[in-house]
């Protein structure tokens, strides 16, 4: 879990979180704990579908150009940046990396209770977390495009915590 723990130690260095909680003018401890129990799902259903779009850099290279289509590196400069942004793009990552039907209530469940706060506020602030994750993988994926590697920028192959919160919700994968 060290690379989750990079992933959310960056991300809050960067003052991503902070952009978060700012965007949805939520108290910044709340937005937080929703990070911190939401990356790992984000991660684990990210790398989920690369698998589902093929084996290695076939994956890899089909989900690059997917996060380029949704915006890339400019996703995260849309959440980091002042003034009003949309979370569409990450509505329509989540639709991408959560495709079965009920997935994303499952996610979204998850992280309120872990993270004890309010379904309102975890299903407001998952797409926003999606955008910002989606725009930092789709940056430094292409940082270095040889080296097509999820594994490197997020925790690597372990899905089991998003298996069991889809398998508790009835969600078949």
């Amino acid at each position: 879990m060290a690379r989750m723990d990079g992933l959310r130690d960056t991300l809050r260095r960067t003052g991503g979180i902070h952009a978060v909680s700012d965007r949805l003018a939520q108290p910044f401890p709340e937005i937080a704990r929703i990070a911190d129990a939401a990356l790992p799902l984000i991660a684990s259903a990210l790398h989920s579908a690369v698998r589902r779009f093929g084996v290695g850099e076939i994956g890899c290279r089909h989900m690059i150009e997917q996060l380029q289509r949704l915006g890339g590196g400019e996703m995260a400069v849309a959440v980091m940046s002042p003034g009003d942004a949309y979370a569409r793009p990450g509505e329509a990552l989540l639709d991408l990396i959560l495709p079965q039907p009920g997935a994303r209530k499952a996610v979204v469940n998850a992280v309120a209770r872990k993270s004890g706060t309010a379904v309102w506020l975890a299903s407001a602030a998952l797409p926003v977390l999606a955008m910002l994750v989606g725009g930092y993988v789709s940056a430094r994926a292409l940082e270095k495009p040889e080296a097509c590697r999820f594994d490197e920028l997020l925790a690597q192959g372990d899905d089991s915590d998003l298996a069991v919160v889809l398998a508790d919700a009835g969600v078949t994968t």
